[in-house]
């Protein structure tokens, strides 16, 4: 690209150093022609290739942009891990943590499980709950009844 605009500028200032003038006019302006043809063609490309460069441009920026990013969270993931020198010790240790937090998991889903089972079908239950105190009112009804009566019959 660099490369383009230095032959596009120089194709923009015309030295008549080095030119002979004492050719023949008609091959100079056939020269004059040619020479103005590729510049004009220079420019073409570089219009061309300004839209490409935009791109790259952005492709760049976002690039350095993600860069940046991915550093900054490599920092953050050190910062986590700590130094490096730990980091298998520390790792043997949440291991052994993670272990024995299985085997907790495991017990416990083994007792609810357990529980579940012991408790049988809580809508039975409170069926039966409700028919014992049911029958535990009658009860004390009848004995209330049975009070009022038995003085009563063994009066004299």
């Amino acid at each position: 690209m660099a490369k383009l605009r230095e032959e596009v500028e120089a194709g923009n200032t015309i030295s008549l150093e080095g030119l002979d003038l004492d050719e023949d006019p008609a091959l100079l302006r056939t020269a004059l022609a040619q020479a103005e043809e590729r510049r004009k063609q220079a420019r073409l490309a570089l219009r061309e290739v300004e839209p490409d460069q935009s791109r790259a441009d952005d492709a760049f920026v976002v690039a350095e942009t993600t860069l940046a990013s991915l550093i900054s969270d490599q920092a953050q993931f050190a910062a986590i891990l700590g130094p490096e020198e730990a980091r298998a010790e520390r790792g043997r240790s949440l291991l052994a943590t993670l272990i024995d937090l299985d085997q907790s998991l495991s017990e416990a889903e083994a007792h609810a499980l357990k529980l579940g089972t012991d408790a049988g079908d809580l809508a039975s239950i409170e069926a039966a709950l409700t028919r014992a105190r049911s029958v535990e009112a009658a009860v004390g009804k009848e004995i209330n009844a049975l009070r009022v009566q038995i003085p009563r019959q063994t009066a004299p």
